[in-house]
Formats: structure tokens, sequence, C-alpha cells
């Protein structure tokens, strides 16, 4: 009943159409229907671009997809660790936001599909992706840069990675990207 009080047009139309994602029926199904409408949200507001070809991989036995843009398929490498409150979210649904992230670098991604609770607890997310940063550093150049970049959970997800990694002694990132 109150107007809206973001100021910017783009602001206020992403507010509306984050309120209008979840449907009454999608809530009532719990977090299963919650789920299913974030996905929806995402795959349908966020769409790459025509350039952008994904490739289903497994890295040390956790589900991911490879992304590249206009055929790049080498460079520097992007871990992108998707958002959701460690509830919801796919590594299909972050294929848009990954891509360009990659492409800023003049690189790829790497989106693993780290399991999701509640049927899978913590620390199942981190071990997901701290599998998924092993598989990176084992299989990615070591003369081109590496990046961990996180939203929401997948942030708190990247600094995990960034921290067991140097408790490993893997390879350290170049650069950690927090959304």
């Amino acid at each position: 009943t109150t107007p809206n009080p973001l100021r910017s047009e783009p602001a206020r139309d992403a507010f509306t159409a984050w309120q209008r994602a979840l449907t009454p029926e999608d809530n009532a199904d719990g977090w299963v229907g919650q789920r299913v409408g974030y996905e929806r949200f995402a795959t349908a507001r966020f769409k790459p671009a025509n350039n952008v070809r994904s490739q289903r991989i497994t890295c040390n036995d956790v589900p991911a997809l490879r992304v590249v843009s206009d055929g790049r398929s080498a460079g520097p490498a992007v871990l992108y660790l998707h958002g959701g409150a460690y509830t919801m979210g796919s590594a299909q649904g972050s294929i848009d936001i990954a891509a360009r992230i990659a492409a800023a670098v003049n690189g790829w991604a790497l989106i693993p599909d780290y399991r999701l609770a509640p049927e899978h607890p913590f620390p199942a997310a981190h071990d997901d992706a701290l599998a998924a940063y092993r598989w990176l550093t084992a299989h990615h150049d070591k003369t081109q840069s590496l990046y961990i970049v996180g939203d929401d959970a997948g942030g708190a997800l990247a600094v995990a990675v960034a921290i067991a990694a140097a408790k490993e002694k893997l390879r350290r990132a170049n650069a950690l990207y927090l959304i």
C-alpha cells in the first residue's frame, strides 16, 4: 500500500519483477515451489546472449556448466557460485551473469550445480564448490588468471572456497568478486 521508495526506474522495475517472481502457488508448495519459481524467474528474466554456449560437465563428481562467449574456451577462468540462500538457484539460471563476467575478463566460466538445502544440509554446498575449485585448478592453464565469483550465498561460498584453498595450499585465485 505504500509507494515504492526506490528512485530510479530500473531499480523500481527490478523490485517489482522480484515481488512477482513467486506466485501464491509457488509459496503454497513451500521450499519446493519457491525453488521452482526462483528458477522460472531466473531463466526467464536473465537470458544469455546468442553468442553464449554452455556445456554440461562433471568436476570431481559435481555437475557443472562450462560457459563460453564468442568461442572463448581458453584464457582466464571464472568459478561462478550462484546465489539462492543455499536452497535455490542453479547453474542454468546463472549462465547470463557468469557469461558476462567471464567475457569481461576475456575468459570462460565454470558454474557448479552445488547441492541445495534442505535435502543436502551443510556442508554439502561448500564441499561441492571446493571440489569444483579443485577440479578447476587441476585442469586450468596455470599461466592464465583464475577468479572466484559469487553472489548472495555464492559470495559466502566464494570466501569459504578461497580460505579452504589456502589451507590446502591449492593455487590461489587472482581475485574474489563478491556480489
